[in-house]
């Protein structure tokens, strides 16, 4: 029997390929162990090794917590300082264009406090600040005596140098500014018994006597809030005569239709809600209320008082507040039909 040798290039193939099946399972258990822990879980058996447990937080200790709040307050206090300061800062400017821009600024930044109660008492904190009060700035510049602002002119051939030259404030800026006012009596008491003592109810009657339409618009807003649990303001209104001074724009057939719905709306609010009351706190006011009330029954006759008791229909998915504003408007309507019929 013929045995050949099989050719060279056979011996080569046969060798090369004893090479690779030698070498395969070294590569096999390179490359197993080369896998992340996961994969090879997943190859081997089915009793895989579990997880690691991974520990709870631990709580919060109280002390850390209080650390952030009061860090947060600090900060808030400091942003509510530094928009204060920029905007009495553009507030105490000679021209009313700069004045009216600090003044929207400030409109802005009390309309943000307004909606957090911790933003309102950093408000309050900052008030005790004399620079940093915004009432008397009002007052010394856009609310000013009622516009006795003269403009001074400089004169070129005179040796003393330039004068200073101060605009009178608009109508606008006025109106700005009662609505600054406004805002801060209602955030804050100790602005409403700072603004006493500029005479601040006594300057807004008169704004409301000899202003535009929006200008008063702005003083029927502030009242309220100048009044709110402020005695001392509420002599003042009822010294003024603030009630028959506003019920006789009410009877002003010829004036605007939703100024004299404002107006009754005011005189219904005022007599029911804010003026004092026979109580010990107000019982040196009372005879002074007693008066209000004669003079309001004079103005508008002996219907008022069913007028104060009518009761607008209250839909049940109102709110107490939606719902006082709707019963404050029909009753305020009621009036003006009464007036405009000339019954009374």
């Amino acid at each position: 029997m013929l045995h050949l040798k099989p050719p060279a290039w056979a011996e080569r193939f046969s060798a090369t390929k004893e090479g690779e099946e030698k070498e395969a399972p070294a590569r096999n258990r390179e490359k197993n162990s080369s896998l992340p822990l996961s994969a090879s879980f997943s190859q081997g058996s089915s009793s895989s090794v579990p997880a690691p447990v991974v520990a709870s937080a631990s709580p919060v200790s109280p002390l850390i917590t209080e650390l952030v709040a009061s860090l947060t307050d600090r900060r808030l206090y400091r942003e509510i300082i530094l928009a204060i300061r920029l905007g009495l800062e553009d507030a105490r400017a000679d021209f009313s264009f700069l004045r009216v821009k600090g003044l929207k600024a400030l409109i802005k930044t009390l309309a943000s406090l307004s909606t957090s109660d911790t933003l309102i008492h950093l408000f309050q904190d900052s008030q005790t600040d004399k620079t940093l009060q915004v009432i008397p700035v009002l007052f010394e510049h856009s609310l000013a005596s009622s516009r006795n602002t003269t403009v001074l002119v400089s004169d070129p051939l005179s040796l003393e140098g330039p004068q200073r030259i101060v605009s009178p404030p608009t109508d606008y800026e006025v109106a700005l500014a009662l609505r600054v006012l406004e805002g801060c009596c209602l955030l804050d008491k100790r602005s409403r018994v700072t603004a006493s003592e500029y005479m601040a109810v006594k300057e807004v009657m008169e704004l409301l006597s000899a202003g535009g339409v929006l200008e008063q618009t702005a003083c029927l807003d502030v009242l309220p809030a100048l009044m709110l649990d402020t005695p001392i303001n509420q002599q003042e209104f009822l010294r003024c005569q603030g009630i028959r001074k506003i019920s006789e724009l009410v009877k002003l057939g010829h004036a605007d239709e939703a100024m004299r719905l404002k107006c009754a709306e005011l005189v219904l609010l005022l007599v029911g809600n804010t003026l004092p009351c026979s109580n010990d706190e107000a019982s040196e006011l009372q005879p002074l209320a007693d008066s209000v009330l004669k003079d309001v029954h004079e103005l508008f006759g002996d219907n008022f008082s069913s007028i104060l008791r009518t009761a607008a229909p209250v839909p049940p998915s109102l709110s107490d507040d939606q719902v006082r504003g709707e019963a404050l408007h029909a009753q305020a309507k009621i009036l003006l039909e009464h007036v405009d019929s000339g019954t009374w």
